[in-house]
């Protein structure tokens, strides 16, 4: 079994997997049960790794360089209209105390709010597709 691909969150992982077996190709989940129930030692123990058979490694490889391509240029910025955003934890004060006080309680710190972030604009979206009055402030601002 080989490695192709980590993730700190059950949810990601299991629509990855879902993805490859979707395709024909065998996927399993290691270590999802440790990082989900003890979030804090997801970085010592790697994260959880989707896997696949030797055999088929490298079919794999290129079919997740597909589905990852096929990501990125399924959202698109509706300001700029270029492809690639991001999802982040939001930059505000309540994030940033939120993530001291859960940082100094419980050994991790935890962000409340993420946002989609274009790193070309700068446009940022709690949702996708943005609302339209997220669009307008935006382009009054700037």
């Amino acid at each position: 079994m080989q490695t192709i691909k980590t993730f700190d969150n059950s949810f990601e992982a299991h629509i990855w997997k879902e993805k490859f077996v979707a395709n024909g190709i065998d996927a399993f989940l290691l270590d999802e049960m440790t990082s989900s129930t003890m979030p804090v030692w997801n970085m010592a123990i790697g994260g959880i790794k989707l896997v696949v058979a030797d055999e088929i490694y490298t079919v794999a490889l290129l079919k997740l360089k597909e589905f990852e391509v096929d990501y990125a240029q399924s959202a698109t910025c509706p300001v700029c209209q270029k492809a690639g955003l991001d999802y982040l934890p939001q930059k505000s004060g309540v994030n940033f105390l939120t993530e001291i006080f859960t940082w100094i309680f419980s050994s991790y710190s935890v962000a409340v709010d993420y946002v989609y972030h274009c790193a070309s604009c700068g446009f940022e979206s709690a949702s996708l597709p943005p609302s339209v009055e997220e669009i307008e402030v935006y382009s009054e601002n700037n």
